[in-house]
This record gives C-alpha cells, structure tokens and sequence, in this order.
C-alpha cells in the first residue's frame, strides 16, 4: 500500500524540485544579464508565487486523492468479510449442479438413471436453493453481476410454476431433453458467476489490503 502511494507522489516531488531549479537557474541568469538585485528578487518572487501556486494546487489534489482512496479501501474491507461468507455459504448449496452433466455422463447408465429426469428433480432444488439466497445476494454482491444471476435464474422460472401436486418423478414429461439443457446450462453458468466474482473479491482485497 505505501509502495502504491509513494510511486503517485514521486512525479510530483521531481515536479516540485525541478520547479526550484528553474528558479535557482533563473536567478543567476537575469543576475548575469546585469539586473539589479531588487529586480532579481521581485522577478524570482514572481515566478515563485506561480511555482507555489501550482505545486500547492497538485498537492491538495494529492492530499484529496489519497483520503478517498484510503476511505474507498476502509469500506471495502469492512464489507469484504460479510459478502465473502455470503457468497460461499450460496455457492456450497449450490455447488452439485457444477458438475451434474458430467456426472450423468459417466455414472448415469451404469445406475440407470433417466438423464432428464434426474436433472430436473436436481434443477428443481437448486431453484429453491438459490431462490432463498437471492435477496441476500441483491444486498451483497455488484448490480451488474446479480443483474446477469437474475436473467438467467428467470430460465428456472418454469420449475418454480409447476403444480405443487405433481410428483417429483414424472416431472420429465413436461420438458423436452433441449429445455432441459438450457436450463442446465443456466444454472451451471450461474455457478460460474459466483465463483469469478469471488475471485474478482479476492484479488481486490489482496490490492487494497
């Protein structure tokens, strides 16, 4: 963090001394030029007060730029711990349907599974696992990332319609196989936004601590 701060201030410390060598030069030069020392002193005070001038115009700016700064990292961090166990407590509920298709790929004939309806009954828990988990998510994680869950888990929005009565084993019949892969495929990308988030979390925090 210091390291940070010291390479924003150092152009401005060589600005500030190459400021006081032009005056210094100037000096001998209109001294040379055979100026009276009343006219050295009043053109170097007025070169001066510009130099002062602006110097202390990039300084201000430094001082304002690094207390925000500084106030931006302090809130962060406050925050960080809070949306970092919200985000993983959502990610290990939902974290089965990652690899659901492989799954189903390489165990489901040996156990007999059928495909789609394994997925949906799996699919169908997951939406009542992250539909609990949204309103947390809304106060906790960047709008344009809970913006993009939202689009997606509306895709779900059809396993959430679906009569209460209906058993759970049959529901298969009311999905063709490529709905049911849009909507796989919507949940795991779910999954994926989760995780890049808290990774873009984690390298945040390792640059602001």
């Amino acid at each position: 963090m210091l390291k940070r701060y010291w390479i924003k201030v150092i152009p401005f410390i060589a600005l500030m001394t190459i400021g006081m060598i032009v005056i210094f030069i100037l000096s001998i030069w209109i001294k040379a030029l055979g100026f009276t020392d009343t006219y050295v002193v009043a053109w170097i005070g007025f070169i001066g007060s510009i130099l002062g001038g602006i110097i202390g115009g990039i300084l201000t700016f430094i001082g304002v730029k690094l207390t925000l700064e500084h106030q931006d990292r302090t809130k962060f961090l406050e925050n960080f711990n809070i949306k970092m166990t919200i985000i993983d407590e959502t990610i290990d509920e939902i974290k089965d349907i990652i690899g659901l298709g492989v799954f189903i790929a390489k165990y489901g004939e040996s156990m007999g599974l059928d495909r789609e309806q394994y997925i949906l009954v799996e699919l169908l828990k997951f939406q009542e696992k992250l539909n609990n988990r949204i309103p947390s998510l809304r106060h906790t994680i960047d709008y344009s990332v809970i913006h993009k869950i939202e689009i997606m888990f509306s895709g779900l929005n059809e396993l959430a319609r679906l009569d209460s009565n209906i058993d759970r084993n049959k529901i298969s019949a009311y999905f063709d196989p490529n709905k049911v892969n849009r909507m796989l495929d919507s949940a795991q990308t779910i999954c994926g936004e989760l995780l890049k988030y808290k990774e873009t979390l984690r390298r945040k925090y390792y640059y602001k601590e």
